[in-house]
């Protein structure tokens, strides 16, 4: 499949950027310098509260996953999109007001791919990254058929499915990334320049996996930077990547480098 590069300047959409990845990704990207960056989120003021300091490359948009009419704005004008929403696996405080897996992971993605695909446009979606999760794939084996207990591993597999479809019929390129249990900072509200300070303990090493194979913890770090990297790199194009985290130190250049040329 031929990548379709994106350029200095294009505008990426992180959606979900007030959450643990999103927070991550969107200040990965602003501290690359090479994006014109729009971070949305449901609230304005948890936006600019999470992700702190005035930045050129940095801006704002409020809009809401389950309400499609929110996303056209926002939307109209973006090179790329990476959706970094989700919510918990079981019942807890984070489904007050509705946010299910159903609501959140399924109904909620199927609006974002509605709404960049809509006519007429700004300009057409170049890419999009979505993350997913480990064990969508195995939904009968343990412990993932205890995690999907509420649906939410069979909400992000039909997110995934609709997503290869549509990309197939508006011809833009797409990026799964299937995350082990996601662990390590932030945890709280903090600065967009303060964000990668953020320490994931020993477990450092990336392991990196074609496909819905890998069991494990990852670190939202390492999950964010595996995004970031992956846009630049045609060999991530169409792939779906599962990752996770073992004891070692950090990917060097050349082992980023490398990982990626593996999947040519």
């Amino acid at each position: 499949m031929m990548a379709v590069e994106l350029k200095v300047n294009d505008r990426v959409c992180v959606i979900g950027s007030t959450g643990g990845c999103g927070q991550l990704i969107t200040a990965r990207l602003v501290d690359e310098g090479r994006y014109q960056v729009r971070a949305v989120g449901r609230s304005d003021a948890k936006l600019r509260k999470v992700l702190g300091g005035e930045s050129p490359k940095l801006e704002f948009a409020e809009a809401d996953s389950r309400d499609i009419g929110s996303l056209y704005g926002p939307l109209s004008d973006v090179d790329c999109v990476i959706i970094a929403t989700g919510t918990s696996a079981f019942p807890s405080p984070r489904w007050r007001g509705g946010n299910t897996p159903d609501a959140v992971d399924r109904k909620g993605v199927q609006n974002i791919l509605k709404a960049i695909t809509s006519k007429p446009r700004k300009r057409a979606v170049k890419k999009v990254v979505f993350l997913s999760s480990v064990g969508v794939l195995r939904t009968k084996q343990l412990p993932y058929s205890i995690l999907n207990a509420f649906g939410v591993l069979d909400a992000k597999r039909d997110s995934e499915d609709l997503l290869r479809q549509m990309a197939s019929t508006e011809g833009f390129d797409i990026l799964i990334v299937r995350p082990g249990r996601l662990v390590g900072g932030p945890w709280t509200n903090t600065d967009v320049s303060t964000l990668l300070k953020v320490e994931e303990g020993a477990r450092k090493r990336v392991v990196v996996e074609q496909g819905d194979s890998l069991v494990g913890d990852a670190a939202r770090v390492s999950v964010a930077e595996l995004v970031v990297r992956a846009l630049e790199r045609p060999e991530a194009v169409g792939r779906a990547l599962c990752l996770v985290n073992e004891e070692g130190p950090p990917f060097s250049e050349g082992q980023w480098t490398a990982l990626f040329e593996g999947l040519a």
